[in-house]
Formats: C-alpha cells, structure tokens, sequence
C-alpha cells in the first residue's frame, strides 16, 4: 500500500455515501455463509 500511495500519489479515500444498489440482505447472508469459509 505504502508504494502505490508514495509512487503513484494515491490517497486514502472513502465513498462519500454507500452505493444505491446495495443490498443488506445479501451482505449479511454472504457473511454469515462465506466469510467463515474464506477466513481460514
């Protein structure tokens, strides 16, 4: 990370809002079903 943002003049930046198209349901699903899988 330290390299993109020196060489390449990134900043760190977060969405102003969060994305019209976003769906709660299918976040909270995803986390409970494939965080634990992935996490290993």
């Amino acid at each position: 990370w330290t390299i993109l943002r020196t060489r390449l003049g990134w900043s760190r930046q977060r969405p102003a809002r969060r994305a019209v198209e976003r769906d709660e349901d299918a976040i909270v699903a995803w986390r409970e079903n494939e965080w634990p899988r992935i996490k290993k």
